[in-house]
């Protein structure tokens, strides 16, 4: 190889490394250069599986496929009260009072375990989530077992509709487990820290995929993936550029798994890896529209108040008349309110990301159009300290 291609043209430049959560195999710089430096073309980094020696394909993700198994486990646990009802069901699944424990404690079903959880954790499930999952459940039995003379104006369709807003969260949720890769889900019958709060919250839609930055190292980590999956190693690519371009883009810092510069580029190239990461970077920043967050409050409050003002506008008391039914309708109207704002959020958030990646493929296609792409539209400037 040649000497002024392996040694860095910018060795003051300091990147910086974050820590990766992926379960299969440990993405490092070292690794990738030892790789890299196997490759005799761009060509051998276009087709990976073939370029490397058959002991380490199985280090490599493979393409993410659904799992039905890890679909109707979750969908059992998620719809049978916490605490109550849905350890008892981990129990007979897991067959492993230890296993059990940790996936209770992981899917936040039995939440009794400060190695497991914060204490924040803690306290939004016993004073906020459970409380309310367990009084939409019960006025739903109230309904349909106590006596008719006590109900009699509760309408049994309203609480279903309150209750399947819980039922929608718990499919949500399980479509999202049924994703989950083999190595990842085992992990959840495992002691933290194979597997911990930190974990839960980046896979969550709600948390890391609102704000990416607050996890170090996810963007990473699902770009390494997604380079696995597509049997490409884009730090193995590069493409010419002119001097002046080059130059700033070598001097750049960020994160060491996506430099521009590699020891096994020529000094006029740039990574397709570092191009494409920065793009990611830098869309991935863009905030939660305030808007969306007015929209899918105010149709939260639209849906719980809908049934109240019916009721009102036929001269009926809005709460019924007996205790019962005053019980029925406060777990109405908060399952109402609670459950259609955690999935209209959920909505809002996905539309956001849709925006995010049809932003990305917006500046890709910028990228080879002209006028091009100004460079303060493409560089992430990361928090980290130089």
């Amino acid at each position: 190889m040649d000497h002024a291609i392996s040694e860095p043209a910018f060795p003051e430049v300091k990147h910086h490394k974050n820590q990766s959560l992926l379960h299969k195999r440990q993405p490092s710089k070292e690794e990738d250069e030892q790789l890299l430096s196997q490759f005799s073309n761009s060509l051998d980094a276009a087709k990976l599986r073939s370029s490397i020696p058959k002991d380490k394909l199985h280090t490599l993700h493979t393409p993410v496929e659904f799992s039905w198994k890890q679909f109707w486990t979750t969908m059992l646990y998620e719809n049978l009260p916490p605490v109550l009802i849905s350890p008892i069901a981990v129990l007979l699944v897991e067959r492993s009072l230890s296993r059990a424990w940790h996936v209770m404690n992981h899917r936040c079903l039995f939440v009794c375990s400060r190695k497991h959880n914060s204490r924040g954790n803690h306290i939004f499930f016993w004073v906020f989530f459970y409380p309310l999952y367990w009084l939409v459940v019960t006025t739903l039995l109230l309904r349909i077992f106590a006596p008719e003379s006590l109900v009699q104006n509760v309408d049994l369709f309203q609480i279903i509709m309150a209750y399947l807003f819980f039922s929608l969260r718990g499919l949500i949720v399980s479509v999202k487990y049924g994703y989950y890769r083999p190595e990842d889900y085992a992990q959840l019958s495992r002691p933290a820290p194979h597997w911990t709060e930190d974990q839960t919250n980046r896979r969550l839609v709600g948390n890391g995929w609102t704000n990416p930055g607050n996890h170090p190292g996810l963007i990473e980590d699902e770009l390494v993936c997604a380079m696995d999956e597509n049997d490409v190693t884009l730090q193995g690519i590069s493409f010419k550029m002119d001097e002046e371009t080059n130059g700033r883009l070598r001097k750049h810092p960020t994160d060491e798994l996506f430099t521009a510069e590699t020891a096994c580029n020529g000094k006029d190239e740039v990574t397709a890896g570092f191009v494409l990461h920065q793009i990611l970077s830098s869309v991935y920043q863009l905030k939660f529209p305030p808007i969306y967050l007015l929209c899918f409050l105010s149709a939260a409050i639209a849906i719980m108040l809908c049934t109240f003002l019916v009721r009102l506008s036929y001269g009926l008391n809005a709460f019924g008349d007996t205790t019962l039914e005053v019980i029925i309708f406060t777990g109405c109207l908060i399952g109402f309110f609670i459950g259609s704002l955690g999935n209209l959020n959920f909505g809002m958030i996905c539309a956001h990301d849709f925006q995010r990646r049809a932003t990305t493929l917006k500046k890709l296609g910028q990228l080879i159009q002209y006028p091009g792409l100004r460079l303060s539209e493409f560089l992430f400037h990361s928090p980290h300290p130089e």
